[in-house]
């Protein structure tokens, strides 16, 4: 079972004492060089019986005593936190208002089944007081999870740092020489094993999170600090949001999106079809369709866990049955499968009214679930689960709070004034609440009508800069972003299409992966010559560190300088990108290839390739471009319940 094991120094009958013993690596109890009231323990006190080794045996005792504290995963919403071997413990669950846990400990070791219970071990606040070493060990710590992750910053107080992969497990030390606030060091230790963090903004506000926010439903961690004795008025952070009704629902527990996601994900053909079976009393398992078991949840362990330890099928449809199995625990492993990429389906319109009600997307008949309609059911799936059950992502305006989000600056470098109008018709219709749009023609000139009426299309911000003709596109970029005020950069092609979730989708992968660069598959091309719409699908898996479609990139301001920018070149800017990225140590991922469309015409294109070869690299090919790719059709819209 998941432990924590914490060695408290700080509740020795001399704490100043304790501070100087030395820690052994695996805590055995030392000696201390002064008693309970500051004499030598070899000194027998007048009028007690025993000698010095009584006397040490007794300090010695003391210091096992209070030194010593395990604190373990019994539930998968509970910990258990006990003085000592033997002594009945006291467990507290993470979302009861009466649990509260104050250490100062040497040596606060972490045992946790996966990142996702340390990050809610956090979030919760649960834990208070001070420690001087932690100690974690992340059991399923999956190749996919590890590479990218951005620690802290080292402060001039710390004396240790180390990291080490053993097989699945990872292992991380953190040791400073001031005792250092629980809730921070917890913080720092999050960093080492989690790739998502506080949004990348200029300005806005960071709120200050404690116990009672997250007790309220309030927290926005990692979006925020953990500490409650900062100052909040007139002074850089900010309270939590306001959350409107107070109390969290059942589907509203945080899910660890990190791990609860669709990375691997294969849109392919007909879902895979699964059935949960609820008849085991503290457990849900996720049959195949000949009945054996593929996934097995249990109370008494983590739902993200369960997630990433197995090979499982993502694009897939789950018949909950005629009713609904009842309980937080049941609500969360719901909104888990959903985050994945899991459509729901029921015979029961009672049941499929209470799912689109919590946001999930679910229909009458699993057929549904099939070619494009089904794609856009699995990703629609993912996506408004992320923007619901994200512990950040729910208090923003994606969801149903007003915390702001980053601001994209959409850059297109156009040399076709034939095409910018339809690529700002796109622009336009986004669902994303906050971006603006940087146009660099080079080689034409739009006529003060015209922009006049692309300003009128557009909604948001619009800037259109007048480039010379024989600048390279990588310059074009270069300019673009300098000109830019976003947080994100979004390329765009000014000859693509986009859907209208496109902006969304990019910003939700970057957050799910915590990739420093994002982008779409180049899953569908349409030959504009032919009519005919390839469907790639050797590009359907969501992955990181493989080739994305170079316009539907999308990477932070910061992660873009640090890189160095834009390359000059001619040709090859979106693949010189990605090599800049990964030489700083950056990652990549690609998410799915909805909401895309490459156009390819006879000539006019920095990569070459005839239509020819495309046909022959293509599994699957459609008359003219199906609105599927790029929109949520009737069909679609009325079985995927509420937009969040």
């Amino acid at each position: 079972m998941p432990s924590t094991d914490v060695e408290e120094a700080g509740t020795t009958p001399s704490a100043e004492s304790a501070e100087r013993a030395e820690d052994t690596d695996r805590g055995e109890v030392q000696t201390v060089a002064e008693g309970e009231d500051g004499e030598s323990p070899d000194a027998s006190p007048p009028g007690r019986p025993g000698g010095p080794d009584l006397r040490r045996s007794v300090v010695r005792l003391k210091r096992a005593i209070v030194r010593i504290v395990s604190v373990r995963l019994v539930n998968w919403d509970t910990v258990e936190v006990s003085l000592l071997r033997g002594i009945r413990p006291r467990r507290y669950r993470l979302d009861d208002e009466r649990a509260d846990r104050i250490l100062h400990a040497a040596i606060l070791r972490i045992d946790v089944p996966d990142a996702a219970t340390l990050d809610r071990l956090a979030g919760s606040c649960v834990l208070r007081g001070s420690v001087r070493e932690v100690r974690l060990r992340v059991a399923t710590m999956p190749t996919w999870l590890r590479g990218g992750l951005r620690p802290t910053r080292v402060p001039r107080d710390l004396e240790v740092f180390s990291w080490q992969a053993r097989g699945n497990a990872v292992e991380v030390r953190l040791r400073w020489r001031r005792r250092r606030n629980v809730a921070r060091a917890l913080a720092d230790v999050s960093a080492t094993v989690l790739r998502p963090r506080r949004w990348e903004q200029t300005g806005g506000p960071v709120p200050v999170l404690d116990r009672a926010s997250w007790l309220r439903g309030a927290s926005t961690w990692p979006h925020g600090v953990l500490d409650a004795s900062l100052e909040l008025a007139n002074g850089p952070f900010s309270a939590p949001p306001d959350v409107d009704p107070p109390a969290a629902g059942p589907a509203d527990w945080p899910l660890g999106t990190a791990l609860a996601n669709p990375h691997g994900r294969r849109l392919l053909g007909p879902a895979r079809a699964y059935t949960l079976d609820a008849s085991q009393r503290g457990r849900l398992v996720l049959r195949s369709s000949d009945g054996q078991p593929v996934l097995t949840f249990s109370e008494r362990g983590s739902v993200e866990q369960t997630l990433v330890a197995h090979r499982w099928d993502k694009y897939a449809v789950a018949d909950v049955g005629p009713a609904l199995p009842e309980g937080r625990f049941a609500a969360h492993v719901l909104t888990a499968l959903a985050a994945c990429g899991v459509v729901l389906v029921s015979g029961s319109a009672g049941v499929r009214a209470e799912l689109a009600a919590r946001g999930l997307v679910t229909v009458a008949d699993q057929a549904l679930v099939d070619g494009l309609v089904g794609y856009q059911l699995s990703v629609a799936a993912s996506r408004n689960t992320a923007v619901r059950a994200d512990q950040s992502l729910r208090h923003t305006v994606l969801g149903r709070g007003n915390l702001p989000v980053p601001t994209v600056s959409v850059l297109v470098a156009s040399k076709r004034a034939a095409d910018v109008m339809t690529c700002l018709r796109d622009l336009a219709a986004q669902t994303y609440p906050s971006f603006e749009v940087l146009v660099g023609t080079h080689g034409y000139r739009l006529d003060e009508a015209t922009l006049a009426e692309l300003r009128e299309l557009l909604p948001v911000p619009l800037r259109v800069l007048e480039l010379p003709a024989d600048d390279t596109l990588g310059e074009i970029l270069g300019t673009l972003a300098r000109h830019a005020d976003g947080e994100f950069v979004a390329k765009v092609d000014d000859d693509d299409r986009y859907g209208p979730e496109h902006l969304t989708d990019l910003i939700l992968a970057t957050r799910t992966s915590g990739a420093d660069l994002v982008a779409k598959s180049a899953r569908f091309v349409h030959l504009a010559d032919t009519g005919q719409t390839i469907d790639r699908t050797w590009a359907a898996t969501e992955a990181f560190e493989v080739t994305p479609a170079g316009g539907t990139m999308l990477i932070s301001r910061g992660a873009l300088q640090a890189a160095g920018g834009w390359s000059t070149s001619p040709r090859h800017v979106d693949a010189d990108l990605l090599t800049r990225i990964r030489s700083v140590g950056g990652i990549t991922y690609r998410t799915h290839g909805l909401g895309y469309v490459y156009l390819r015409r006879s000539s006019g294109h920095t990569w070459q390739a005839d239509s020819t070869e495309l046909l022959e690299h293509g599994e699957v090919l459609y008359g003219g471009l199906p609105e599927e790719i790029l929109t949520i059709g009737d069909q679609l819209a009325s079985t995927e319940g509420p937009r969040p």
